[in-house]
């Protein structure tokens, strides 16, 4: 549910709350991988590259195997100069 609030504040640009949603989600459910993905990409989109680098890392352990958060992690890691 906390995951598809963040989605619809998003759609809103309600970047703040959003970003509230994802990681209520994550405490919620460490193990689903949505709100890893789009918690990281909304702080990509701020600049916080090394908060979203810290979060993709940390879906990649519950899911080694996810290509989407793999990706972001290296787009992340790229656009913070490492």
């Amino acid at each position: 549910m906390h995951n598809n609030l963040g989605a619809a504040y998003l759609k809103k640009t309600m970047y703040n709350e959003a970003i509230v949603e994802f990681e209520r989600a994550v405490a919620i459910d460490p193990n689903y991988l949505e709100p890893y993905y789009n918690l990281g990409s909304v702080l990509m989109a701020f600049g916080r590259y090394a908060d979203a680098i810290r979060l993709f890392r940390r879906g990649l352990i519950v899911n080694p195997d996810h290509a989407e958060l793999r990706s972001q992690l290296s787009r992340a890691l790229s656009l913070a100069g490492g």
